[in-house]
């Protein structure tokens, strides 16, 4: 995911202690789900993370994955799974 793709139509608006609260997730632990690739937060020209409403449901997502006992390779590999299913579908119900 690239920077910031999580933005939704109000673009990225919450910061960490936003997101630790609405995920109940640590800051720790997105800052880790960050660095494995799983989360990518827009960044202020100051360097402070702002997240997405769909960066947050992602993050909640994550928190779903790892209650269920998946590991952070696993997570990736089911998000990305999920994201090619949401685009094929888009593909063939946009086509007709």
């Amino acid at each position: 995911m690239q920077p910031g793709a999580g933005a939704g139509a109000a673009g990225p608006v919450y910061p960490m202690g936003a997101a630790e609260r609405l995920t109940g997730l640590s800051a720790r632990q997105i800052r880790y789900y960050e660095q494995k690739g799983l989360i990518s937060p827009a960044r202020t020209p100051a360097g402070q993370r702002l997240f997405s409403a769909a960066d947050i449901r992602r993050l909640c997502r994550i928190r779903q994955l790892l209650q269920q006992g998946h590991n952070a390779t696993s997570i990736r590999i089911l998000l990305e799974h999920r994201e090619e299913r949401r685009n094929l579908h888009a593909t063939i119900h946009g086509a007709r």
